[in-house]
């Protein structure tokens, strides 16, 4: 970008499940960014308590860490009727 140009304010929802150190790299990655103005979220659905201290951890500066006592993604996947069966 040139010197000047504003940049785009962007809403980032990062969706984590014992990925910790992936949604860091993505979190950070937004937020040097020099095109956006990220504002990051970073919603971790009840991962391992290792994962869970990473984030909490290794979250930049800036970015609003969620952090779920459930899964509501894989519950709701889980109680989907099968449509492949093998």
């Amino acid at each position: 970008m040139s010197p000047g140009t504003p940049r785009t304010p962007l809403d980032v929802a990062i969706v984590n499940w014992n990925t910790a150190e992936a949604a860091i790299k993505a979190a950070d990655a937004y937020l040097r960014s020099d095109s956006v103005e990220a504002r990051v979220t970073i919603a971790d659905n009840a991962s391992h308590p290792e994962q869970r201290r990473l984030l909490e951890e290794g979250c930049p500066d800036g970015v609003l860490l969620v952090q779920n006592e459930a899964n509501p993604i894989r519950a709701a996947f889980l109680q989907q009727p099968a449509l492949l069966r093998v």
